[in-house]
């Protein structure tokens, strides 16, 4: 048993989650000692394990107002309702590598752990950390109300950053140079045009961000998302690196000088143009309306099409023969037996109520129900 129990345990993590793992190693005596060789990665109050004899493997934990204990293995620690400093024992500090704050913690953070890696702050966060943001910091989340300076709070080893809902701050030009994953605030609509942003990879807009996209400088971006307001013509504007694509409720413009490195294309509510001529894209998602059709059909590139939440439309003949992988949201309701034959994967959500002999046999792979 010891000889594998490397090798078994890794297959447990695979599949199980830690619930699922403390029930299976219950069922005999051999697996029971298994449980304090395990490392548990799941978020979980500490009230709910202290009584436990391995309680010191768990490594996520929540810690509440009061807490008196906190396992000694933890690694991420997420505080509700108590006051971060106070309730950390001293002896913690080095080891935890992530912090998250919840919604009502408005203290001034005076020390940051020396090791910490994530930093992820309240939505209501609003004060100064007063303290450095240690260098191995790599990842920074802000809360929906921070709207403070940027500067103070990135360091060079800052590799992904998420702004909350408020921030509109200007933002200098260095700031951002080494920046890899970047999601920017619902709120900011200001120019990017000045802004260094070479080493961008993937680049998500809030809400309000609805300009121009021609003059920026994005060599090395392959992800790239647009939230709501977004509605810009796409000629010159998006990067010839870009393989994933995705486009708000209100985008509504031509698709015709989409770059060919676009495989992955995600388009939503107010869209209602051709797919006809869509560049190479392989897999598309249409978020649309329950009664969008296309105009002239889809392109013969799509071997993967996705149908979102409110589709519920007749499909019959404009379906590509492209098309391998089918998949329809929660509202549809159509019949599905002149979907071409080349499709072998077939996905149905939960209100899906036409005869299943309806299907066709060519589809190798179904599956009904919630996806």
């Amino acid at each position: 048993m010891e000889k594998y129990i490397f090798l078994i345990t890794d297959l447990f993590r695979c599949y199980l989650s830690d619930k699922e793992l403390i029930y299976l190693t219950s069922t005999s005596k051999k697996l029971e000692k298994l449980k304090e060789q395990l490392y548990y990665n799941d978020k979980i109050a500490c009230k709910k394990i202290m009584h436990l004899p391995y309680n010191n493997n768990f490594r996520c934990v929540v810690v509440e107002y009061g807490a008196r204990w906190i396992p000694k293995n933890v690694k991420f620690v997420y505080y509700r309702f108590a006051t971060y400093e106070r309730e950390t024992p001293e002896f913690l500090f080095s080891k935890i590598t992530h912090l998250e704050l919840d919604d009502y913690h408005q203290s001034n953070i005076k020390r940051l752990p020396p090791n910490l890696s994530h930093l992820i702050l309240g939505k209501r966060w609003t004060e100064k950390i007063t303290c450095d943001i240690p260098l191995t910091v790599t990842h920074i989340a802000f809360g929906n109300r921070f709207n403070r300076p940027l500067e103070k709070y990135m360091t060079k080893m800052v590799t992904h950053l998420s702004l909350g809902k408020k921030f509109n701050q200007t933002i200098e030009k260095s700031t951002l140079s080494l920046v890899t994953h970047l999601t920017m605030s619902a709120n900011y609509d200001r120019s990017i045009d000045e802004l260094d942003l070479s080493s961008i990879i993937h680049l998500t807009f809030g809400y309000n961000f609805n300009r121009p996209f021609n003059n920026v400088t994005l060599t090395q971006i392959t992800h790239l998302t647009f939230v709501g307001n977004y509605n810009q013509p796409i000629k010159n504007s998006i990067p010839s690196s870009v393989t994933h694509l995705e486009f708000g409720n209100n985008f509504n413009q031509p698709l015709n000088d989409l770059p060919l490195t676009v495989k992955n294309l995600t388009l939503a509510f107010k869209f209602n143009h051709s797919l006809k001529d869509c560049g190479a894209v392989t897999n598309l998602t249409l978020n649309v309306n329950s009664d969008f059709i296309p105009i002239d059909g889809i392109s013969l590139s799509v071997t993967h099409l996705t149908f979102g939440f409110y589709f519920d439309q007749i499909i019959t003949g404009w379906i590509p023969e492209s098309v391998t992988h089918l998949k329809f949201g929660t509202c549809f309701n159509k019949s599905v037996k002149n979907i071409p034959s080349s499709v072998t994967h077939l996905y149905l959500g939960v209100g899906f109520k036409q005869p299943r002999d309806e299907i066709p046999k060519t589809c190798l792979f179904v599956l009904h129900g919630e996806i």
